[in-house]
């Protein structure tokens, strides 16, 4: 006879649902995740759980609480019902995921951010919206700050102190400066910083709505603020809550003005554990989505293994994708001068595939360029 093989429910994180005669089956797949709540605890071994608006018996080597809630995922349905509990943080990283994703996506309104804030500020020399003036001036400032250097090149430097200014590290730095009573005021803290003055702004529009209707042009800059503010706060979020493992992910978010606008570059950047191994095989990784008006949507895949270099231009433009093509022999030829091994290719993808790509990245169901490349 064919042994059967199904998980072992000693685990603490597994539970046997045990389906009672007369009730109906839940409709289940493999892989699904459900919200649960244990209503009732029969003994040390058996409880009730209340799972997509049924009770079920559910039996479990570890104690279950009455009132305890919880994500259950389907780990098998043959030949029994087999739910693995899991870990708490789960679901807050699916939801800021979430989050996340929505914050990529393309959104006409956060395009105009830039020009709008720019003829508002141009226009409104007096009158009743005067007050935002200031908040505007020290913003626009901030924005045009993010310049790349002459000649389009980068210093350490620079790349440091946008990254300081780009809001992730806003609550730290208010946190620091009280922590070290620091002579610097919450004004100056507040103009360094991206995410502190669109916090400001946001709070100067809500100010003056309570005092008469505000225009449509005013709702529309507070909805320009509070799409800034989500994708800030999703990389924040996302980057806090990553699990540490075996990699370490970190969500970054680069401001520059270019083309007399704002642009934002969402960056992920995977570490190495910790934990000591070889040199060749520490991998480093780093995934850019970018977009400019004359580019269309650019994805750079970039990892580093040892000495060997690996990496994928997407670009949603032909025309883009044939330029850099050109100019990737000449790369190669400066990274093995460099003393690396280099494999490189540019290929054109549809906007939206490049951007299914970056969230399966943020999701962490991708495939790796490795696997792909060797």
């Amino acid at each position: 006879m064919k042994a059967i093989d199904f998980h072992n429910v000693s685990s603490p994180h597994y539970i046997r649902l045990i389906s009672p005669s007369g009730k109906p089956l839940l409709s289940l797949q493999v892989g699904q995740v459900l919200e649960g709540k244990i209503v009732n605890v029969m003994d040390e071994g058996h409880a009730v759980l209340h799972l997509e608006g049924y009770d079920f018996t559910v039996e479990s080597q570890t104690p279950l609480q009455k009132n305890m809630e919880g994500a259950f995922q389907v780990t098998s349905l043959s030949p029994q019902i087999v739910l693995k509990l899991l870990p708490p943080n789960t679901n807050r990283l699916e939801g800021i995921e979430k989050k996340m994703i929505y914050s990529l996506r393309p959104d006409p309104l956060m395009d105009k951010l830039s020009e709008t804030l720019s003829t508002f500020l141009a226009s409104e020399r007096a009158g009743p919206f005067f007050p935002l003036r200031e908040t505007l001036e020290h913003l626009v400032k901030l924005w045009t700050s993010f310049s790349p250097s002459s000649s389009f090149k980068f210093e350490p430097e620079q790349i440091a102190k946008m990254i300081l200014q780009s809001g992730l590290f806003f609550e730290s730095r208010l946190r620091g400066m009280i922590d070290s009573h620091s002579s610097r005021t919450l004004d100056e803290v507040v103009h360094q910083d991206l995410k502190g003055l669109s916090l400001k702004l946001k709070a100067e529009i809500k100010a003056l709505e309570a005092l008469s209707e505000s225009p449509q042009k005013l709702k529309d800059i507070e909805e320009m603020m509070d799409l800034l503010l989500g994708k800030i706060e999703g990389h924040q979020q996302l980057t806090s809550s990553y699990v540490r493992g075996m990699e370490e992910k970190i969500s970054l978010l680069l401001p520059f003005w270019m083309e007399g606008r704002l642009q934002l570059v969402d960056l992920l950047l995977s570490l190495p554990s910790r934990e000591p191994e070889p040199s060749e095989r520490r991998k480093f990784s780093m995934l850019f989505l970018l977009h400019f008006s004359e580019w269309g949507r650019v994805s750079i895949d970039v990892q580093l293994m040892g000495r060997r270099f690996y990496g994928q231009f997407f670009f949603s433009s032909d025309q883009v994708a044939s330029f850099f093509n050109q100019e990737l022999e000449d790369l190669q030829r400066r990274l093995c001068q460099l003393g690396f091994q280099p494999e490189m290719h540019v290929s054109t993808r549809p906007s939206e595939k490049i951007l299914e790509q970056f969230i399966s990245e943020v999701k962490g169901n991708h495939r790796s360029l490795l696997d792909l490349l060797v």
